[in-house]
């Protein structure tokens, strides 16, 4: 794996900072193991559909920092968007790998 863009795709995920544990404080590699995942199912030709479900399910049931069922209609919609969002950077940059 490319670390430059490795180094990419952790900071669009830090920027994301979901759990808020970036602005917290917490080393940059806090979010690593989502790191990973994102760019393995992006080598795996996951679709866009499969990596949302993967990130929502690593908050939920590994990180623990949030369950999007449970939020109020307002703050969900907001996570939602935020998390599109990010997912299209994550998916412009991954497309620009050479390696992918």
């Amino acid at each position: 794996m490319n670390k430059i863009y490795f180094d990419k795709v952790r900071a669009i995920i830090n920027e994301f900072d979901p759990c808020s544990l970036i602005c917290l404080g917490a080393p940059p590699d806090e979010y690593d193991d989502l790191t990973n995942r994102v760019i393995n199912f992006h080598l795996d030709k996951k679709s866009k559909d499969e990596i949302r479900t993967m990130i929502i399910d690593r908050l939920e049931n590994y990180f623990g920092c949030i369950e999007v069922n449970s939020l109020d209609l307002e703050n969900k919609a907001k996570f939602l968007n935020d998390l599109e969002i990010t997912i299209n950077r994550l998916y412009k940059e991954l497309e620009q790998m050479h390696w992918a």
